[in-house]
Formats: C-alpha cells, structure tokens, sequence
C-alpha cells in the first residue's frame, strides 16, 4: 500500500514537469509551422496527452478487461470537459474560443453519439466499427490542418530544417516507446522502474527545455516528446498506484476504469489545461480538452475495438453514455456568453464532476 501511494506522488511530479515541457514545445512548434495554438491544442498537444488513455484502453483491451477499457474513456471524457477545463476557469477564468464551440464542440459530441449508436447494433464495438471511428478521426485532423494553414513560408521552411535535426526525431520515438512499452523484464520491480525511468527523462526535459531558450526546433520538438514522455510515464505511475488501492477495496472493473483510472490518464489534460491557462493560452487550454474527447472516442476506442472487439456492460448504455453526450453538449452553453467561463462557473463545473463521482463510488459501495 506504500508502494502504491508512493508511486501516486511520483506520477504526479512527473506530470507537473511534463505538462510544462509539452507547452513550452508546442506553442513554440506552432508559432515556427505557422499553425494557430487552436489546432495545436486540438491535435498534438490533445493526442499526445492522450496517450495515456489509448495505452491503457489498447491493453485492457488486449487482456480481457474489455470494461476497464471503455470506463477509461467514458471516465475520462467528462473529466477533460468538468475538471480540466473548470479547475483553470475556476483559477484564472477562460474565454473559450467560439470557433471550437461552433466547429470542434458539436464533432465531440456526434463522436458520442456515434460510438453510442455503433455500441448499440451489437452490444459492443466490433473490428468493423472500430475502423469506422480511427477514419472519422483521419478525417476530422484532415479537415483541421487544411483549414488553418497560414502561408507558404513556414510551409516551405519545415522540411528542410527536420532533415537537419532526425537525431531529436530518433530520441522521441524511442522515448515515447519507452515510455508506452515501460519494461518489467530488468529484473528490477516495476516501481523501481518507473522510478528510475521517470528521473531519467526528468533530466531530459530540463535539458531539452534549456536548449530550447534559443528557438531551436531541435530542442523544440525534443520539449515535445520528451514531456509527452513524461506525461505518459507519470500516469502510469499514478494509474497503477491508483488502481491497486481501489481494487484493494473491492471497487469493480467498470467503476475503477470510470473513475481512479480515468483521473489518471486524464492528469495530462488537466496539468496541461492549467499551465495553458496560467499562461494565457487558453485557446490551447480548451482546444487540448475538446480535442482529447474527440480522440479518445474516435481513436482510443476505435483503435482497441480494430484490435480486439469490446463489449459494452450495460451500465454503459444507460448512465456512462447518456451523461457524456450530455456533457459534450454543455460547452454549447457558453456561446450565450461569448465563450467565457467565469470562476464560479469553473467552480460548478468542477463540483459537478465530484458529485457524479460521489455517486457512483456510493452506488458501488452500496451494492456490494
């Protein structure tokens, strides 16, 4: 038990270093590509910070936990909308960029929908459907990125200057591997090896964030991956601590994945949505949200359902779906302010997602 809660504080400290390395590289690839932070937040920033919810869905997936791995993202999608974004509304206040709440918004909620309606042909998600959701995600990143080029210059200038820096390219996908793939093989504890890793890629991110004070792409992209890294290594860490002291108390497969699992991998998120918003960035704050949602229903469940069909329990049908169509929907509501979020909004939002939590612990304890 503390190993457990030790890990959960590793996890976080890690979080805390990753989520401040991914902005520094993200806003600073956007301004070099000539790509709004919007976009940013919505697709490199919102999937990387979504890695933690595909590993973790792919391999429950995999390993016949077919609830843990739908819980995850039904759990976590409310999460990114409700704490994510209204801790920092409720810290800072937010000005939600109308152009997610008109385009991006209703995408996230129609992804709902059409999980729930696929789900519902045959009490699950086949390979078939599953392949449906990864190519509506190829086309909604598609129709992004072909509607906020911004000039040819930056367009023109990029090839030339990743050819120069392959080696960083090389260091972040063995970083991310590592970090995906965390071996338990050394001989030494898997604590110990999420120990060691972390600190490891801990001093990376302070280097590579140190280089980068001069604009480098090379260090930029290396700030990236590094902390998507970190993310995904710190929510290992806290999903696995997490989830051994709530098993311990005998809480289900579905209510763990809805709930300590899903804060866990949905850690990225909120780190990254409070930094932005402390930054001012709070167009990339709630694009990472927004664009996290889309993801997780589109590729995490898409991608696990191609690789091994999920079914769905039947709770999902009648609580998890119908409250995450709902909260998909209530970003809609800020359009009648101008998409600002005051503080005591944020607020609500935040006690919101607590008081459905609340419940559903109640409702699991109660029944067993």
């Amino acid at each position: 038990m503390l190993l457990s809660f030790a890990l959960i504080v590793l996890g976080l400290a890690a979080l805390a270093q990753g989520g401040d390395s991914l902005i520094d590289g993200a806003t600073g690839l956007a301004r070099r590509v000539g790509v709004s932070p919007l976009v940013i937040g919505l697709t490199v920033v919102a999937f990387g910070t979504s890695a933690p919810e595909l590993a973790v869905s792919v391999l429950a997936a995999l390993n016949g936990a077919p609830a843990l791995a739908v819980g995850n993202v039904l759990g976590s999608n409310p999460f990114n909308l409700l704490v994510a974004v209204g801790l920092p509304a409720a810290i800072y206040g937010l000005t939600a960029p109308k152009l997610t709440l008109r385009r991006d918004v209703p995408v996230g909620a129609l992804a709902t929908a059409l999980v729930w309606g696929l789900a519902s042909t045959g009490d699950g998600l086949g390979r078939l459907e599953g392949a449906l959701l990864v190519l509506g995600l190829v086309i909604w990143v598609m129709f992004l990125l072909r509607g906020d080029r911004s000039g040819s210059a930056a367009e023109e200038e990029l090839p030339d200057q990743l050819s120069e820096s392959w080696g960083a390219v090389v260091m972040i996908l063995l970083t991310a591997n590592l970090a995906i793939g965390l071996p338990q093989s050394s001989g030494a504890p898997g604590p110990l090896n999420h120990g060691l890793t972390m600190g490891a890629a801990t001093l990376c991110v302070l280097n590579a964030r140190r280089a980068g004070a001069g604009q480098r792409l090379d260090a930029q992209l290396l700030a990236v991956g590094l902390g998507l890294a970190l993310l995904i290594l710190g929510s290992k860490a806290l999903v696995s601590g997490a989830s051994t002291i709530a098993l311990g108390l005998g809480i289900s497969e579905a209510v763990v994945g809805l709930t300590v699992v899903a804060v866990g991998t949905s850690a990225p998120e909120l780190t990254a949505g409070l930094l932005s918003a402390r930054r001012g960035q709070a167009e990339l704050a709630f694009g990472n949200a927004v664009g996290s949602n889309i993801f997780n229903l589109l590729g995490v469940l898409g991608l696990a359902a191609v690789l091994h069909p999920i079914p769905f329990e039947s709770r999902f049908f009648t609580v998890d779906l119908p409250l995450n169509l709902g909260v998909a929907l209530l970003p809609l509501v800020f359009l009648a302010t101008g998409g600002r979020l005051s503080r005591p909004v944020g607020g609500l939002m935040v006690l919101a997602w607590a008081g459905w939590t609340a419940w559903l612990v109640a409702e699991e304890l109660g029944g067993a």
